[in-house]
């Protein structure tokens, strides 16, 4: 939890593995002229019917280039890249940003502490 009206400056929550969590980072106050990131983090079995990143400020929080770990197949099916997008929708609540997101099920390095998309370094997948 981040109450960011008692920040001066900045603030990012990163390089974090969060395992089922519900919700796993909460923002609260006011973040208009801070800086106030949630990026590089990887968010795995986040439960049913909960969201990872929740915010409660009255203006946008970025938290790009996050791994949600959503399914990326049906069977052996690629899903679409708007079924993936609703996806990672759901498990945000408030007025965030998430794009781009790390949604390379294959990454090597997205249990890690210290996380950084191996695959994914610049979060090149971008979602709408």
């Amino acid at each position: 939890r981040c109450d960011a009206s008692k920040i001066e400056q900045e603030v990012t929550i990163e390089n974090s593995l969060f395992t089922g969590c519900a919700p796993s980072v909460v923002v609260s106050g006011t973040i208009a002229g801070k800086t106030v990131a949630v990026k590089r983090n990887s968010f795995r079995q986040t439960p049913a019917n909960a969201v990872a990143v929740k915010n409660l400020a009255p203006t946008a929080l970025d938290a790009t280039c996050n791994a949600f770990n959503v399914p990326t197949k049906d069977k052996d099916k690629p899903l679409d890249i708007n079924v993936l997008a609703a996806s990672i929708r759901k498990l945000v609540s408030g007025t965030v940003t998430i794009s781009p997101t790390n949604i390379d099920p294959a990454d090597a390095d997205g249990d890690a502490i210290g996380f950084e998309p191996e695959k994914a370094a610049v979060c090149a997948t971008v979602l709408q």
